[in-house]
């Protein structure tokens, strides 16, 4: 088929018009170093105050624990965090791993030249039985969510996906929640049926050279399920400074209400100012839980 001729001074006018409009165009922006993490990663984290990071790593275990059902982020909430230094960044994580997988999974993490800084339980009585892996690392950031991705794939177990974002499950049923709100003095978020409660140390705090702010590890998380008629389960992690030790555990047991100690121990090991962590888990009326976990946050600084 023969083509219609276009008038010479038309094709031109045309050409000019081209050139014109991309030299107007802006150059295409260069990808962020989080947008590059997120790809790795393979879905959006958060984007936390202090230019952190986050990711929530929270594995599909369907868990019990004294034999009670329980939601996977009730307890299992691992996670990922990135604080950028000019061109490279910090990463910290913890990830929940199945008994029989965890000395592959520190192999895995010493083969990344990651730094393990801690493997331990932080309940018991839970089935399936896990552990926790806590680990470090600095340089590019690619480098290091890929690094990140291959021990989460020794642990072999499947990651949630919606937790970085609010969704319509994003409710806890069940639960009274402006009361215990009250009882914290805390606003919460609702995440897949629990109630989540976060509260930052006030220190400045540092990993070797490296700052850690309070999304990357030093903070206390209290989580509340509803058990139905007024009753919850209660999983906590209270960070503490040495000091504060005796005084958390004593304010646990004198509370009025059951609350089952699970573990005392590190998530770090070159952190200043040093930091201890004391996990327990609890089940009863929802609001003397928080009344007794609140006592015990009420020995640390908020």
């Amino acid at each position: 088929m023969k083509r219609a001729s276009i008038p010479f001074a038309l094709c031109c006018a045309a050409s000019a018009a081209c050139v014109a409009m991309f030299a107007a165009s802006p150059a295409q922006a260069a990808p962020t170093w989080q947008s590059r993490v997120n790809g790795v990663i393979g879905w959006e984290g958060q984007n936390m105050p202090d230019n952190v990071l986050r990711f929530t790593l929270t594995p599909r275990l369907g868990m019990k624990i004294e034999g009670f059902p329980v939601f996977d982020n009730l307890a299992l909430d691992g996670y990922a965090a990135f604080h950028a230094e000019g061109s490279k960044v910090l990463m910290v994580a913890e990830i929940v791993i199945p008994e029989l997988n965890v000395d592959d999974s520190v192999r895995k993490a010493i083969d990344e030249h990651l730094e393990v800084s801690a493997v331990h339980n932080h309940l018991e009585s839970e089935r399936p039985l896990v552990y926790f892996l806590h680990f470090s690392g600095y340089g590019d950031p690619v480098e290091l969510a890929h690094s990140l991705k291959a021990v989460l794939a020794t642990a072999a177990l499947p990651i949630r996906r919606d937790e970085d974002k609010q969704d319509a499950d994003d409710k806890a049923p069940g639960l009274n929640v402006p009361q215990l709100e009250g009882i914290m003095k805390a606003s919460s978020t609702a995440v897949d049926g629990v109630l989540e409660f976060s509260f930052d140390r006030p220190e400045n705090y540092r990993l070797d050279a490296h700052l850690l702010p309070p999304a990357m590890g030093p903070e206390s998380e209290v989580h509340f399920q509803s058990l139905g008629n007024g009753r919850a389960a209660a999983v906590a992690e209270i960070a503490v400074l040495p000091n504060e030790v005796q005084k958390v555990l004593r304010a646990l047991r004198a509370g009025g209400q059951y609350v089952d100690i699970t573990a005392l121990h590190n998530h770090f090991t070159t952190e200043e100012p040093r930091l201890f962590f004391v996990h327990s888990w609890g089940t009863g009326s929802a609001s003397a839980l928080a009344h007794t976990l609140r006592a015990a946050l009420d020995q640390t600084p908020q």
